[in-house]
C-alpha cells in the first residue's frame, strides 16, 4: 500500500502550491455556476486550462528528455564546508521548453558519527545543457547516502514532470582543510642517530631549513634557532634524505551515553586537524611517508593523491575501538584526539617513554588567555540541512588532557549558529 501510494505522489503532474491552486480553480468553478457569476466562471477556466497547458507541454517535453542517457558524475572529491562545485549532471543535451527547467533533486542522510545524521536535500536547475555542476554544502565531514531523481518544472513551481530512474549514491564527505599556522607547529624530537661517519670537509657543507616531524635532535642549529625564534635543522645538500614514516593516531570518539553538538564538532575539527597536518608535512617533505592508525587500522600513505584516501577514511571514522598501543611500532607519534577521548591517558602510559605530540581540541576555560576558535555547525549554504535532535544537547567534559607527551591544545567554542 505504501509503494503505491509512493507511485501516485511521484507521478502526480502538480506541486504542492499546483494542487491549491488547482483546488481553488474547482472552487471557483462551482461557486460560478451555482451564483451564475462569469468572471468566476473564466477565472476558475482560466486556472484550469493553465494547468493542463503545463502539465501536457511537461509531459511530452519529459518524455523527449527520456531518450538521453544522463549520468551522475561523482569521482571528484567532496570537501565539508565548501560550496565549490564537485560534481555534475552530465548528458543532459536538449534545452528545457520556455517558462522550463531540469531539476536535478538530491535527497539523503549524511552520518556524522557518534550514531548521529543529518537530513540533506539540494537541487540543482537549469535550461539544459552537457554538463551542469552540482556543489554540495555539508556543514561537517561524513557519509553522504543520497538519492537523486530528475525532473521537468515550470518557472512558477506548479507542475513537475519526472523522467529517467533515480540514481543512488554513497558519497565521502571529506574533512574541511584550513590554513592555519599555529596548526601545523611542531616541536624539536629526538630522532634517530646517523652512525655514519662523515669526513670533516663535508661536514662544513650544510644548509638551514626548518625543523620537520621526524629530524635528528642533534642536527638542530640552536644558535641560529636562538635568534630567528624557529627551530632550523642542519642538512647536508650532498646528502640524498631518505624516506621518513611518521605515524599519525587518530583517536575517534568512545562510545557515549549523550549524543551531543559538541560531540560531533570537536571530532569534525580532529579530522580536519589531522588531515590538514598531512597535507601540510607533505607539500614541505615531498619524500615524507605516513602510517595513518585509525582504531585498529594502519594504513600506509605514500603520496599527496593518497592523503585524500586518508581524508576518506576518516570522513567514515565514527566510534572506532581503540588504539592498542602495541600497534604502533614507532617512538615517535603524532595524536589528535577530542577532550571525549577517556582512554588517552591509558594509551600514553602504555607508550612507555616514547616520544607522543599530542594535538587535542579543548573546551573553553573561564579566565584562561588562550585564544579560542569559534566553530558554527550552521552557516549559509543552498542546500537544506537538518540535524537531529542531538544538534541541541551539549556536552562539557571536565576532562583535561593528560600529561605524557608534547600537547598541542585547540580550544573551541561550538555554537549551533
Amino acid at each position: 500500500m505504501r509503494t503505491g501510494f509512493r507511485s501516485i505522489v511521484t507521478k502526480f503532474p502538480l506541486t504542492l502550491i499546483g494542487t491549491a491552486l488547482f483546488a481553488i480553480g474547482v472552487y471557483l468553478l462551482g461557486v460560478g455556476f451555482s451564483l451564475r457569476n462569469p468572471y468566476a466562471v473564466f477565472l476558475s477556466f482560466t486556472i484550469i486550462f493553465g494547468l493542463a497547458a503545463l502539465v501536457v507541454i511537461g509531459r511530452v517535453n519529459a518524455k523527449r528528455f527520456e531518450t538521453l542517457t544522463i549520468q551522475w558524475e561523482t569521482s571528484a572529491p567532496v570537501y565539508a564546508r565548501r560550496s565549490a562545485p564537485a560534481h555534475a549532471v552530465v548528458g543532459i543535451e536538449r534545452r528545457a521548453p520556455f517558462l522550463f527547467r531540469v531539476h536535478f533533486s538530491i535527497r539523503g542522510r549524511i552520518s556524522v558519527g557518534d550514531g548521529c545524521s543529518v537530513a540533506y536535500h539540494d537541487e540543482v536547475a537549469s535550461v539544459g545543457g552537457e554538463r551542469q555542476p552540482i556543489a554540495y554544502d555539508a556543514p561537517v565531514a561524513g557519509v553522504l547516502e543520497a538519492r537523486a531523481r530528475l525532473s521537468l518544472r515550470d518557472v512558477f513551481g506548479l507542475t513537475r514532470n519526472r523522467f529517467g530512474g533515480s540514481f543512488t549514491r554513497r558519497i565521502p564527505i571529506r574533512p574541511a582543510a584550513f590554513d592555519d599556522e599555529r596548526l601545523y607547529r611542531v616541536q624539536a624530537v629526538v630522532g634517530a642517530e646517523d652512525k655514519q661517519s662523515r669526513k670533516t670537509a663535508d661536514e662544513e657543507r650544510y644548509y638551514m631549513r626548518e625543523y620537520v616531524p621526524g629530524d635528528r635532535f642533534r642536527d638542530i642549529n640552536w644558535k641560529s634557532s636562538s635568534r630567528l625564534a624557529i627551530l632550523l635543522t642542519r642538512i647536508s645538500p650532498n646528502t640524498q634524505e631518505k624516506s621518513r614514516i611518521i605515524t599519525v593516531v587518530f583517536r575517534s570518539l568512545p562510545p557515549g551515553r549523550v549524543r551531543s553538538l559538541d560531540r560531533i564538532v570537536h571530532l569534525d575539527f580532529s579530522k580536519s586537524w589531522t588531515v590538514s597536518f598531512m597535507r601540510k608535512v607533505k607539500e614541505e617533505n615531498p619524500d615524507f611517508q605516513f602510517d595513518l592508525v585509525v582504531g585498529e587500522n594502519v594504513t600506509r600513505i605514500e603520496t599527496e593523491s593518497e592523503i585524500e584516501t586518508a581524508a576518506e577514511i576518516l570522513a567514515a571514522a565514527t566510534t572506532e575501538p581503540s588504539t592498542p598501543s602495541a600497534a604502533i611500532e614507532s617512538r615517535e607519534a603524532f595524536i589528535f584526539t577530542t577532550p571525549f577521548d577517556d582512554g588517552l591517558a591509558a594509551f600514553l602510559i602504555a607508550r612507555g617513554d616514547a616520544v607522543n605530540h599530542v594535538h587535542a581540541t579543548a573546551f573553553p576555560e573561564k579566565g584562561s588567555i588562550r585564544s579560542v576558535r569559534t566553530v558554527r555547525f550552521f552557516r549559509p549554504a543552498s542546500a537544506t540541512v537538518i540535524p537531529g535532535a542531538w544538534a541541541l544537547r551539549r556536552e562539557r567534559v571536565g576532562r583535561s588532557t593528560p600529561a605524557g607527551g608534547r600537547v598541542e591544545r585547540e580550544v573551541l567554542d561550538v555554537r549551533l549558529a
